[in-house]
């Protein structure tokens, strides 16, 4: 946890297309050279994938709820 929030560039399967990530425990902030945010839930283990382009411009901020795993 003292390495987060990090960012990861992932290649997808066509060998072509980078997907930019950011990944947080807990909470992340937006930023926008973000395709995908990944954040995860120190109390139950499980991960939530939001991907930028579903969120409206004035969202500064992402948590984990349970509602949303």
């Amino acid at each position: 946890s003292a390495y987060l929030p990090f960012h990861v560039i992932g290649v997808c399967e066509d060998m072509k297309t980078l997907m930019r990530y950011r990944v947080g425990m807990d909470v992340v902030y937006t930023t926008p050279y973000v395709d995908t945010y990944a954040i995860y839930s120190s109390t139950t283990g499980e991960i939530v994938y939001i991907s930028a382009n579903s969120l409206s411009s004035d969202i500064t901020k992402l948590s984990f709820s349970k509602s949303q795993g």
